[in-house]
């Protein structure tokens, strides 16, 4: 057994190459947890659905009819959860992941669209998640969950007109993102951190002057 160093917070850290060692090494590299998503359900259809994660941020997943502007006051972009095309890609394939799927607890949404708040007895539902809106109009990532798995998909789409109300649709809906929280590591995780570096000598690495800031 030899020890070699990790540098941890600034601060440089004897570690025994061991099962010991071994172990440190698994905590510190260890990813994040996730909570697991959830959907709510009112009046035998799901509402909106908790925990959908898009690039290790949870959020809130509101299923809405109405029109645009009114959901979004007046359309307002900074309004949005989500401002390029590429992130509201990312959302559109996390509903695919994340909720249009088979459940431990048997709830059917992945193959009954109707099951979502706003759509109806329909072979396809389309779910509206908007990223951009100026003078030529709304745009849109839209996610299509199928009764068949193969017509689940997602595809941008606009500009068009904001005056479009789904509630005269059965067959869209729009989703209201809002930012949840990034995902915290557990409270085992961050015990075992504390234990083993407060249980080893510390020497200041050199050049290092403060702590970093965790954003």
């Amino acid at each position: 057994m030899y020890i070699t160093e990790r540098i941890v917070w600034g601060l440089k850290i004897p570690i025994a190459k061991s099962v010991f060692g071994s172990f440190l090494a698994t905590i510190f590299l260890m990813p994040v947890a996730n909570a697991t998503p959830i959907l709510v359900s009112g009046s035998q259809r799901v509402e909106y659905a908790l925990n959908v994660v898009v690039k290790n941020k949870n959020y809130r997943v509101d299923f809405i009819d109405g029109s645009p502007c009114d959901i979004w006051t007046a359309c307002d972009p900074s309004l949005f959860a989500f401002n390029t095309n590429a992130d509201a890609k990312s959302a559109a394939q996390a509903l695919l992941d994340q909720v249009f799927v088979t459940w431990s607890n048997g709830d059917p949404i992945d193959s009954q669209p109707g099951r979502l708040r706003g759509i109806g007895n329909v072979d396809a539902g389309e779910i509206f998640t908007p990223y951009w809106f100026n003078s030529n109009g709304m745009y849109v990532v839209v996610t299509v969950n199928g009764v068949d798995e193969v017509n689940d998909i997602y595809f941008s789409e606009g500009p068009f007109s904001v005056g479009y109300d789904s509630t005269n649709s059965i067959e869209m809906v729009w989703a209201k993102w809002t930012f949840i929280s990034v995902p915290e590591p557990s409270t085992f995780i961050l015990m075992s951190i504390a234990s083993v570096v407060f249980s080893l000598p510390l020497t200041r690495s050199r050049g290092a002057r403060s702590r970093g800031q965790h954003t």
